[in-house]
């Protein structure tokens, strides 16, 4: 049963991450992904007087990237929050470790292990949740130029 409840988390991530793969406009939204900035502006939607029948929508153009970003000394005070946040004790992964040590284990190891998994997790999530939300965004726009 443990080895079912670690490994499955995963199979899941791996069938969202394949079914979100194939959804239209899959590259933009990776380009837009892993555009370090992006500039929303408000355009409205095209054929419709006065835009009333739909409301007006953030379209990203994305912009080359900056790379001047990552010597801000703000973006890695938030890199660092982010992950306090994810591997920190308030998550409870620390705390079961600790509880199921032995002395001869090698802790460096693990917690290399954890920060690793923890990785992957998240960009595998991260990646799913930006492909589906930007289909999302997509369907949304034109269900709301079809009424």
């Amino acid at each position: 049963m443990l080895i079912f409840s670690i490994f499955f988390p995963y199979v899941l991530l791996c069938c969202f991450l394949i079914r979100s793969l194939f959804l239209p406009g899959v590259m933009a939204s990776l380009r837009r992904l892993v555009t370090i900035e992006a500039s929303p502006s408000l355009s409205h939607s095209p054929g419709l007087p006065g835009s009333l029948l739909c409301r007006p929508h953030l379209t990203w153009e994305p912009s080359p990237p900056q790379l001047s970003i990552l010597s801000s000394l703000h973006t890695w005070h938030q890199a660092g929050g982010h992950v306090l946040y994810s591997l920190g004790l308030g998550m409870g992964t620390i705390i079961t470790f600790s509880s199921y040590q032995t002395r001869g284990d090698n802790h460096i190891k693990l917690a290399s292990f954890m920060a690793m998994a923890n990785l992957v997790t998240l960009l595998l999530s991260t990646v799913i949740i930006f492909l589906v939300l930007d289909f999302w965004t997509i369907t949304s726009r034109l269900s709301c130029v079809e009424k």
